[in-house]
């Protein structure tokens, strides 16, 4: 019977040289795939939060009955006024004129709309779906008989602040948002407030877009006004720039965001910026909404959808 001789030590270390190398493309493939999914995944995360607090204010803007403090007009009441306040809380407004700065609140108290500031009021609704009103005598002011009945608004402001640690997010915001609820509909014509909402991080890593050679602050918020003979341009505006008898034909918002996340692949200058010798991509993210229950805009032929 024939005896069967084994592998020799050569052929041995051959095999084991093409294990070898067999080994090390299939880990660097593996490694590769590992890489471009928690890129995707990077990414996808970066744009689904952002796109989520963009629809978030959409969803309060189209619920809005204008930008900035509606109780900003003292004579006729807003609905028949043209003046908003475009600071919250103003003299006039009857639920929060005397509210002190929160807990939790950092930076300039009371906010004014501009391009890191957003102010949205939204009408407060009763079980049935009908808008509640406050009535005349209540408020801190006291809403005048010349007023009349005003909106019962809740109010919701989006800002940029400043990243808490410099070092490590040099030159990097976070959305945050607040809400100052309305009156509760229960305790009407009495005003009871429930608590203030906030502070609620929404986004964070935002690095732009950067449209003012002056400021270092992102210009994420931009108000629109629909064209009209007196106006013949719609294109969006800082809102710090209109005047308050002007802000309740303002019924459009831009929004804008240029989010970091990280990516070491990244190469392009125009897709990266590099920070400590990190490589991050910038994932951009944009929505322009409009109010629905702005009557003064729609009335004036703005946009009410």
């Amino acid at each position: 019977m024939r005896k069967t001789d084994g592998l020799s030590l050569v052929e041995l270390l051959v095999v084991m040289v093409i294990m070898l190398f067999i080994s090390i493309a299939i880990f660097a493939m593996l490694t590769s795939n590992a890489k471009i999914t928690r890129k995707l995944e990077n990414k996808v995360d970066a744009i689904e939060t952002s796109r989520g607090a963009v629809e978030r204010i959409g969803k309060d803007v189209r619920m809005g009955r204008s930008f900035g403090d509606l109780y900003g007009n003292a004579s006729g009441g807003y609905v028949v006024g043209t003046n908003a306040a475009l600071t919250f809380p103003c003299a006039n407004d009857p639920l929060y004129s005397s509210q002190a700065q929160p807990a939790g609140w950092t930076g300039v108290w009371p906010p004014s709309l501009s391009t890191s500031t957003l102010i949205v009021q939204t009408p407060a609704f009763n079980a049935n779906g009908f808008p509640m009103a406050l009535s005349v005598g209540t408020g801190t002011p006291a809403i005048s008989a010349a007023m009349g009945p005003q909106d019962d608004l809740s109010t919701s402001i989006y800002r940029l602040i400043a990243d808490p640690d410099p070092v490590n997010h040099p030159n990097e915001y976070r959305l945050e948002y607040w809400n100052f609820p309305a009156a509760t509909p229960a305790s009407l014509p009495a005003i009871v407030k429930p608590a203030i909402v906030g502070p609620i991080i929404l986004v964070k890593g935002i690095i732009g877009p950067k449209l003012n050679a002056n400021s270092n602050v992102p210009t994420v918020f931009q108000l629109v006004r629909k064209k009209d003979a007196t106006h013949p341009s719609d294109a969006p505006v800082d809102p710090a720039t209109i005047a308050g008898a002007e802000l309740a034909l303002y019924s459009g918002v831009v929004v804008n965001l240029e989010v970091k996340k990280q990516d070491a692949s990244a190469t392009s200058v125009a897709q990266s910026t590099a920070v400590g010798g990190m490589q991050f991509e910038v994932v951009p993210i944009r929505g322009e909404f409009y109010l629905r229950n702005n009557i003064q805009s729609t009335s004036a032929g703005g946009l009410g959808t």
